[in-house]
């Protein structure tokens, strides 16, 4: 059974709002900036890992067909 207290200390937020502050705190002491540099990196890293990997797999299929036509 769970104790009345769990369930009143139980918040409807997506995520801890407590430890969200932590962690820009954390973020704001290491890179020193303020919220918008990292906005624009966090955004840009996001945007960048599924391009590099259709790039790498593009990258990856012209090879094999070169190499397929070298061999015919």
């Amino acid at each position: 059974m769970i104790p009345l207290l769990d369930l009143l200390s139980h918040h409807g937020e997506a995520a801890d709002p407590y430890l969200l502050e932590k962690i820009k705190h954390q973020l704001d002491v290491i890179f020193g900036v303020g919220p918008w540099p990292l906005l624009v990196l966090f955004g840009l890293t996001i945007v960048l890992i599924p391009i590099s990997i259709i790039g790498f797999y593009r990258f990856q299929r012209r090879r094999m067909e070169v190499c397929i036509k070298e061999h015919e």
